[in-house]
Parts: C-alpha cells; sequence; structure tokens
C-alpha cells in the first residue's frame, strides 16, 4: 500500500521543492496584491514621514509611548545616537529589535487573518505599520541620524517588511474572493483565495 500510494518524496525533497519553486510561483501569483500592499505601506511611511517632518507633534499619533522606548522628539541627539550603536553596552538595541520582531510579525499575521473582512483590517495595517517606519524615520532624520537608523533598520527590516506585505497581499487575496466571489459560495471563494 505504501509503494503504490505512499509518498513519493522525501521531506528534504519536499522542502526543497517549496522554496526553489512552489513559494516563488505563489508569490509570483500575487503580484498584483503585492504591489497593492507595498504601495499602501509606502503611502502610510511617507504621510507620517512629512506631517512628523513639518510638526514633530504628530508622532505621537503614529507612535504609541510603549513602542517609543524613549525614541521620542523629547529624546536629545545623543540618546537617539545611543538606541542605535548601544552606548555602555547597554542592551537597548537589541531588546528594541526584538520588540519590533514580534510586533512585525504579529501586524503580518493580522493583515492575512483579517483579509477576509472585505480586505479593510488589512489596508489600515499597512498604513499603519508603514506610518510607524515613516515616523521613527522622520525622528531620526531630524537629527540628522536618518541614515544611521535607516542602516539599522535595513539589516532586520527587508525581510520583516517584505514579510507584512506579502502577508497583506494574501490578505487581498482572501478578502478580494469574499467581495467578488464570482459563481461561487463565498465561504467557498475565499477558502479556493
Amino acid at each position: 500500500y505504501l509503494f503504490v500510494y505512499g509518498v513519493r518524496s522525501t521531506p528534504l525533497e519536499r522542502t526543497s521543492r517549496f522554496f526553489r519553486q512552489d513559494w516563488p510561483a505563489a508569490v509570483r501569483g500575487l503580484w498584483r496584491e503585492t504591489l497593492v500592499s507595498a504601495l499602501l505601506f509606502a503611502l502610510g511611511a511617507v504621510v507620517a514621514y512629512l506631517l512628523i517632518r513639518s510638526d514633530a507633534d504628530w508622532y505621537y499619533a503614529f507612535i504609541p509611548e510603549q513602542m517609543a522606548g524613549g525614541r521620542d522628539p523629547s529624546a536629545t541627539t545623543a540618546d537617539l545616537r545611543e538606541t542605535l550603536y548601544g552606548g555602555d553596552g547597554k542592551d537597548g538595541l537589541s531588546m528594541f529589535a526584538a520588540f519590533l520582531f514580534t510586533h512585525n510579525a504579529g501586524i503580518a499575521i493580522l493583515a492575512f487573518a483579517l483579509g477576509f473582512a472585505l480586505c479593510l483590517p488589512t489596508v489600515f495595517l499597512l498604513v499603519y505599520n508603514g506610518a510607524s517606519l515613516g515616523a521613527f524615520l522622520a525622528l531620526f532624520a531630524s537629527r540628522n541620524l536618518g541614515f544611521e537608523a535607516s542602516g539599522w533598520l535595513i539589516i532586520h527590516g527587508v525581510t520583516e517588511i517584505f514579510a507584512c506585505i506579502l502577508a497583506g497581499a494574501a490578505g487581498f487575496r482572501i478578502g478580494w474572493s469574499v467581495i467578488f466571489p464570482g459563481d461561487r459560495a463565498r465561504l467557498e471563494a475565499a477558502a479556493e483565495a
């Protein structure tokens, strides 16, 4: 029975096929949704950046106090620089990076999972997460630390932001199928998407 009906590939072969073929094909299949997701994220970042550069009080509209961790307009330039370079052996930067990782993972999961609600929560989460990034960059740029902050964010942000954008794209695919199910039932269309 196992010889006739069993799995024809090893777990290593299946995993390799997933990363070489299946996942890239799935991402290519979501190119429109990925583009929309990236544009919404970028829109949030640009709007927040411009608002905060014109009036620093906007910062608090985008960054909750618990997320700021002392990185706010009231911090001195030296304090902001220290958060980037982790002076005096402090571990604050790695704690902030861990917080951002869990925060972004939560955003990605929610952007995907809530897509069924007509895409609206996914739109909100992508724009808000982009706005948080724009606010953070605007703060550091206002102290001539924008280049340094961008470099720090690139280290981990590329994968995390891309994950948020892809999860948002998948949420859009599901939400769009609920809005426009075609000749199928909405639940069936969502399950297929």
